[in-house]
């Protein structure tokens, strides 16, 4: 499978930041509980992401739409006010996507 990478904006604390550049460089996984408040916010952080199939979001209006990534996860989350957990496994970016995110963490953590 293909690694895609996705850029979001939430809002993260300090140990949260950490937490997500200790699991970039040990090219680790990593949990981060987002409360509804922080789906939106300054923070930009790089996700890396496979395609995911079998979860679907339904909206008001009734019409349902397939949901692939992390990006349609944190909308649909976004869109109900329900906080979420964010999931990022650092160990799917090969050394060609290296770079990007080093550059990223880096930033997040000044």
């Amino acid at each position: 499978m293909k690694t895609y990478l996705y850029k979001i904006k939430v809002n993260l604390s300090d140990n949260q930041k950490k937490k997500i550049s200790k699991a970039f460089y040990k090219r680790k996984s990593v949990n981060i509980r987002l409360k509804s408040n922080n789906l939106f916010g300054k923070d930009k952080i790089i996700v890396p992401s496979l395609l995911k199939q079998g979860w679907v979001f339904t909206n008001l209006v009734g019409e349902s739409f397939p949901i692939f990534t992390v990006v349609d996860y944190l909308l649909k989350n976004r869109y109900k006010r329900k906080q979420m957990y964010l999931s990022i496994d650092y160990s799917l970016i090969d050394n060609s996507l290296k770079n990007v995110v080093e550059k990223n963490i880096e930033k997040l953590t000044q």
